[in-house]
């Protein structure tokens, strides 16, 4: 390049960037900048939601395994191994975790693939055990409502499995051999 040539790359652009013809260099430049500043106000929001979902997910885990829960969830099981009276107490303790688990999953404020992760096989097996006594529930206290969180939470877990390509565990021995694990290990 000679001089004439820098000369002439120097003017254009003082023209273009501080001159009289800038305006479409600065309002480039903004729009990038606000493009920019969208873009990290978005990341900053998307991280808050997921450490929320972290925080709300590791309270599910500890009440999860408190010695309230455990107590009621093996009270559960080993009624339904022995096929005795119920237990309301019990049933309505994890039925009202999985309710809320439910409720906040259709609200999108649990993840339900993160929710499916960490319970689906707890959600599939406690709904296969609890169903016959929240559907009596429903008609008893003719609320078809009763535990539908729980219900489509369950919904859900299947769903999941069927894209994943793994099998049901509701078959009566399927549940059996869960209630029994869960009474050794609660």
């Amino acid at each position: 390049m000679n001089t004439n040539e820098i000369t002439y790359v120097g003017s254009v652009l003082y023209k273009n960037v501080v001159g009289q013809d800038s305006q479409w260099f600065w309002a480039m430049v903004a729009g990038l900048a606000a493009t920019i500043g969208l873009y990290l106000i978005y990341r900053q929001f998307r991280l808050q939601v997921l450490a929320t979902m972290r925080t709300s997910l590791a309270e599910y885990t500890q009440r999860w395994k408190l010695i309230e829960m455990l107590t009621a969830r093996k009270k559960v099981c080993k009624h339904y191994l022995e096929g005795g009276e119920k237990c309301p107490n019990s049933s309505e303790t994890v039925a009202s975790f999985f309710e809320e688990m439910g409720l906040y999953t259709e609200r999108e404020v649990l993840d339900s693939a993160i929710v499916w992760e960490l319970y689906g096989e707890y959600i599939e097996s406690y709904w296969g055990i609890l169903a016959p006594q929240i559907k009596e529930l429903r008609i008893k206290e003719k609320d078809v409502t009763a535990y539908r969180f729980f219900e489509t939470l369950y919904e859900r877990t299947v769903s999941y499995n069927r894209r994943e390509g793994i099998p049901s565990k509701n078959t009566p021995d399927q549940l059996k051999t869960f209630a029994t694990e869960e009474c050794k290990s609660s």
